[in-house]
């Protein structure tokens, strides 16, 4: 039931799914060796079973070949790099480094956001693989993804 509440606050608000949930498990007592593995494999399998509904009611196309599925293919393996390194990184750095360098990505994305406001973006194989990277990396890190990319 914990799981349904913030998979719809996840979708009515766009993000916020593991932060709401893992915070209840933990609330209610689960050991983090308990809550990180299943709220990320709850995700995971969220995620697929969302992006095939969006594929089946035509908001994107992820037929092979399909420049979509080539991004998501492209999103997903920097995800699996990310994700294989962030431990590491979080295992050999004191906290307070990780936690300045949180907060230096938040408020560059914010300034970044500020500054370039007005200006269209293009697809840029370049940018996917940063945002892959960075986000996967973040969720690592601080066990926030895109929302906070």
């Amino acid at each position: 039931m914990l799981a349904l509440g913030s998979e719809y606050l996840d979708s009515s608000l766009g993000m916020g799914y593991g932060t709401t949930l893992t915070r209840l498990l933990l609330f209610l007592r689960f050991t983090p060796a308990e809550v990180v593995p299943s709220v990320l494999l709850s995700e995971f399998l969220a995620g697929v079973l969302a992006a095939l509904l969006h594929h089946r009611l035509g908001n994107v196309d992820l037929a092979p070949g399909s420049r979509s599925l080539k991004v998501e293919s492209l999103l997903a393996a920097c995800s699996a790099v990310g994700a294989l390194t962030a431990p590491f990184i979080a295992v050999s750095l004191p906290s307070w480094i990780i936690k300045a360098y949180i907060g230096f990505l938040v408020l560059g994305i914010g300034m970044r956001l500020l500054v370039a406001r007005k200006k269209k973006a293009t697809l840029s194989w370049s940018r996917i693989v940063g945002l892959g990277l960075v986000a996967a990396i973040n969720k690592g890190l601080s066990d926030e993804g895109y929302g906070r990319c």
